[in-house]
């Protein structure tokens, strides 16, 4: 059976709003978030008041070719958003070798990739890494499952390649100057194609603000003042 795609993930969002009775919200989303809040602005239009996506491509760009073309060590297409930066696809190659026979070398392994996705501008809070990386995995029933989410963001359904030129809602989109994993490139590609939309680009940020001391604080700033 296929796994599940963008639109269910959406589902289950709007499911989210309707047990609180909320008719339209702010939305937020990071990375694979960002591009379930895309989509709701497409397709449900009625639900997302704002829009902030953070870290994000536009939803139906494809990374695929790219991505196949840097793992396998040849250049990029002219005219093409970029790969992942080189650092990053030597962590994924090297990841993939890692044995995870144990927790300690499963929880490792999580903390190096928090590392790695952080950028190597900032400073990165190891310590709150590894709490939450133990927190996830102790409330996990099956870890493997987790896969599950990245088969969604890798899933291209004819819905999401929908235009973005169709969203009205305000947007902003925030996207780190170090993101190793989206390089500057998909943001701005983001922003453009949503009418509108106010890019920030944060100086040192990598793939998420989540580890960085005060980065998060500084997101929140921007949101705030979006929002009103």
């Amino acid at each position: 059976m296929p796994p599940y795609g963008l639109a269910d993930l959406a589902a289950d969002a709007e499911t989210v709003l309707d047990g609180h009775g909320v008719t339209a919200a702010d939305v937020v989303g990071t990375s694979l978030g960002a591009t379930i809040g895309q989509w709701l602005t497409v397709h449900r239009p009625t639900r997302v008041r704002t829009l902030t996506a953070m870290a994000s491509s536009p939803m139906g760009h494809h990374p695929g070719p790219a991505w196949a073309r840097a793992m396998a060590g040849r250049p990029p297409v002219a005219g093409e958003l970029p790969p992942p930066t080189a650092s990053f696809v030597s962590h994924v190659l090297t990841s993939a070798r890692t044995p995870r026979a144990t927790r300690q070398e499963r929880l490792d392994a999580d903390v190096r990739t928090w590392r790695m996705l952080n950028g190597d501008v900032l400073p990165f809070d190891e310590v709150a890494a590894r709490s939450f990386v133990e927190r996830c995995h102790a409330r996990a029933g099956n870890l493997a499952a987790a896969s599950n989410h990245d088969l969604a963001g890798r899933r291209f359904d004819d819905d999401r390649r929908a235009p973005l030129s169709a969203v009205a809602a305000a947007t902003l989109v925030v996207h780190g100057s170090a993101d190793p994993l989206f390089p500057p490139a998909h943001g701005e590609a983001l922003a453009a194609q949503i009418p509108g939309a106010r890019l920030e680009v944060l100086p040192g940020m990598g793939h998420h603000p989540f580890f960085s001391p005060g980065l998060t604080r500084r997101i929140a700033d921007l949101i705030v003042r979006h929002t009103a």
